[in-house]
């Protein structure tokens, strides 16, 4: 949550609480001898070139590197992908800066055809 780049001392506290519990409340909702109902997925870079719907992918600068490299890839696979990227935040951008994420997603869907 806080990325490779800083210390969960940097972030805020409340968004540091807020994160821990939301892992809480999925981590309670599972139990240990209950099936895997995961579904692999594969072929991802065909799949994601079948996708037609403009994609736009926030980043969090201070993310890992993986992350904002699988968002990059995504975007690139498809016919009208964006990349904007938040300065100062890792993987939860949009709880560290809620302003400044609101404000690009808006302009990014005021942009796209009606």
């Amino acid at each position: 949550m806080a990325g490779p780049h800083r210390t969960l001392d940097e972030v805020d506290p409340e968004v540091v609480r807020r994160v821990r519990e939301m892992a809480r409340g999925t981590i309670s909702k599972h139990t240990p001898d209950e099936p895997d109902r995961s579904v692999p997925v594969t072929d991802i870079p065909a799949r994601a070139k079948s996708i037609t719907v403009p994609v736009l992918a926030i980043n969090g600068a201070l993310d890992a590197a993986g992350q904002i490299a699988m968002a990059d890839r995504l975007v690139d696979a498809v016919a009208d992908g964006r990349t904007i990227t938040v300065e100062g935040t890792a993987h939860y951008a949009n709880m560290e800066q809620p302003r400044v994420f609101t404000k690009f997603l808006l302009e990014w869907l005021s942009g796209l055809p009606a």
